[in-house]
């Protein structure tokens, strides 16, 4: 993912201030913050409540996307999805049937707004829903797959 990452910033042959920047931040979150803002020289891993899952499916299905992504912005996601015949929504609904965590999902998750998504999901598939809440690196191995290339 990262490499794609960089590879996009670079196609153009001029790298931003804004890309340097976020790339600079993407790898941040990726291994868990700087030296400077957790105090350690680990990365801190996320645990977070995903379904372990070989593929997803895009034919008429529900995603919902939370979180920051290695694989581009949320918008970038949802066309993905979309360009597959799925259905990209904003919120957890009964009707989901996917919701997709970004990789740069923070340590402190459940205090963020897209906690707040995971917490609902959970609480779905507790009362009996089919919703799979999968990693990011599961969907874009998927995508990936489809997008040669990307």
């Amino acid at each position: 993912m990262i490499v794609a990452r960089v590879q996009q910033i670079l196609a153009d042959g001029v790298v931003t201030t804004d890309e340097a920047e976020d790339l600079k931040e993407t790898l941040s979150k990726l291994i868990g913050g700087t030296l400077e803002e957790t105090g350690t020289a680990s990365g801190m891993a996320t645990q977070l409540p995903v379904d372990e899952v070989d593929q997803v499916h895009f034919d008429g299905r529900r995603y919902c996307f939370t979180g920051k992504f290695v694989y581009g912005s949320r918008k970038k996601c949802e066309q993905a999805v979309e360009s597959l015949g799925a259905i990209s929504v904003s919120n957890i609904t009964k009707q989901l049937d996917y919701l997709v965590i970004g990789t740069l999902a923070s340590r402190d998750w459940l205090h963020t707004s897209h906690g707040r998504k995971i917490e609902k999901a959970i609480e779905n598939k507790n009362k009996g829903s089919s919703l799979l809440i999968v990693a990011e690196e599961d969907w874009a191995r998927t995508v990936r797959g489809m997008f040669p290339g990307k």
